[in-house]
């Protein structure tokens, strides 16, 4: 009999994506604590490595059946196999596989009508899927699938499971934000930073503290209150230190120029939007780089130099042309760039281009995967796109 401790250090041995496979080759593993905690596994790697996660999970169906067959775990089963779907499907969804997500999820709803499947295994999976219709542009039937996980996550005080509603609880706060309704996003994200223990679920506590910065900063004048989201911050320099050239590094720095900006630190701000635009250009984000750009014209603009406001915008255009071939998105930054070198910017046309981008932001990854040399899927903006 294996103990808990023996399982887990099982778990943590396991070189992956190498060694993925063996955990349908050897009979040490097939143990539904091991099952578990392998899917744990799976989903921190499809945060960081959205491949390597998808490269790993792809075996968790299997080892759910050949758990299932070794063990006696009839009552567990066909939750297992619940999570096992729903953590293949997370990963081709992080990969930018839409298609091949909705297919899996397909799979995962079909179980859930045949299955008695208890509430915990139903939320975690509704969670999941809410990320994935919310990249479909169906925000109406993610926020109706985030709402369910909240409401099935607030029955229970238990630790885990407090994780998972805050898991939710940043999903759906950033429905709101997306709509627009801070107010709602700034309650969910703050309900789910207290609900998840940063030394234990440092992901998904960084995750709803940084987006919860976010909100503050764009739902409020007040500058005790940005002065506030300082803290947030301070969280998300820790936990981005081990991941000095990723994504959500660059827009830590973005958020900071914003509330530098605001709170009057205009020459600190600006080099530090300089430096998160820069890094969007390196990592080849198109999105982020034009979302940044507005901003950092915006500012150049206000100061009169509209020389240098005028180069930024033909650059951005360049820039985002070449890694992203979504022809509204590129007509849209056209029209900005000319008004920019026209200085006849106005509020309403960069408030409508803005929104034309984000928009676009929704319908990426089915209108607008663009392909390097080696094959690699350019990460063209989704914020929730490494999230699960």
């Amino acid at each position: 009999m294996q103990t808990e401790r023996h399982i887990r250090r099982l778990v943590q041995e396991l070189v992956l994506p190498d060694q993925a496979d063996q955990v349908i080759q050897r009979p040490k593993y097939w143990t539904a604590f091991f099952c578990q905690l392998f899917f744990d596994r799976c989903d921190e790697l499809i945060f960081d490595h959205p491949q390597i996660g998808l490269e790993s999970a792809q075996y968790g169906p299997e080892l759910v059946e050949l758990t299932a067959r070794e063990t006696r775990i009839d009552e567990e089963e066909a939750s297992l196999r619940l999570r096992a779907i729903g953590v293949v499907g997370s990963a081709h969804r992080a990969c930018d596989d839409l298609e091949a997500a909705a297919d899996t999820y397909e799979l995962g709803f079909n179980l859930l009508s045949k299955e008695q499947i208890g509430k915990d295994e139903k939320a975690n999976f509704f969670f999941r899927v809410a990320v994935l219709r919310y990249c479909q542009n169906r925000i109406e039937q993610a926020f109706d699938l985030a709402e369910q996980a909240v409401s099935i996550y607030r029955e229970t005080t238990d630790d885990i499971k407090a994780k998972h509603l805050g898991e939710a609880l940043t999903i759906r706060g950033f429905l709101s934000k997306m709509v627009s309704d801070h107010g709602s996003a700034a309650k969910d994200f703050s309900e789910a930073v207290r609900c998840t223990d940063p030394k234990k679920y440092e992901r998904i506590h960084h995750v709803a503290s940084h987006n919860l910065a976010w909100a503050l900063a764009e739902s409020s004048i007040d500058q005790r209150a940005l002065g506030a989201v300082a803290k947030h911050l301070r969280e998300g320099r820790r936990f981005l230190a081990k991941r000095p050239r990723s994504r959500q590094k660059f827009r830590m720095l973005w958020l900071e120029a914003t509330i530098m900006l605001r709170l009057g630190s205009t020459r600190r701000g600006e080099a530090h939007m300089r430096k998160a635009r820069q890094g969007f250009i390196d990592l080849e984000n198109g999105f982020d780089l034009a979302l940044v750009s507005f901003d950092l014209v915006e500012f150049v603009s206000q100061h009169e130099q509209w020389e240098e406001a005028r180069q930024l915008a033909t650059e951005t255009v360049e820039l985002f042309g070449a890694v992203c071939a979504d022809k509204q998105a590129n007509d849209a930054l056209e029209l900005w760039s000319d008004a920019v070198s026209a200085k006849s910017l106005t509020k309403e046309m960069l408030t409508s281009t803005r929104e034309t981008i984000q928009q676009r932001i929704m319908l990426a990854f089915r209108e607008s995967r663009t392909a390097d040399s080696s094959g690699h899927l350019h990460k063209n903006g989704l914020p929730l796109e490494r999230l699960y």
